[in-house]
């Protein structure tokens, strides 16, 4: 069956995220490398803080599909003439 590939969490604002950090006590030179830190590294940061990050700031995203065999937990992803055949039962 085809399901959802594992979903990577990121910034769904990096300008927001950066800003809010920021207004949480970490330093611009841990928040900002290259890039904007992750949210895996941003709430390993705060955990030093006691604090958490707001919310609305992190979305999860699938990078695409996968094959995995019947016995997968995952729910199968609907595929085009699965969705045919389940919107003509419903007319």
């Amino acid at each position: 069956k085809l399901v959802q590939k594992q979903a990577r969490r990121k910034w769904t604002n990096e300008q927001s995220a950066k800003e809010a950090l920021l207004s949480l006590g970490l330093k611009e030179s841990v928040v900002v490398e290259t890039s904007i830190m992750s949210p895996a590294q941003a709430e390993k940061a705060l955990k030093k803080r006691f604090s958490e990050l707001p919310e609305g700031l992190v979305k999860s995203e699938s990078s695409g599909t996968t094959m995995a065999p019947e016995s997968d937990p995952r729910p199968a992803v609907l595929q085009l003439g699965d969705l045919r055949e389940t919107l003509s039962k419903l007319q």
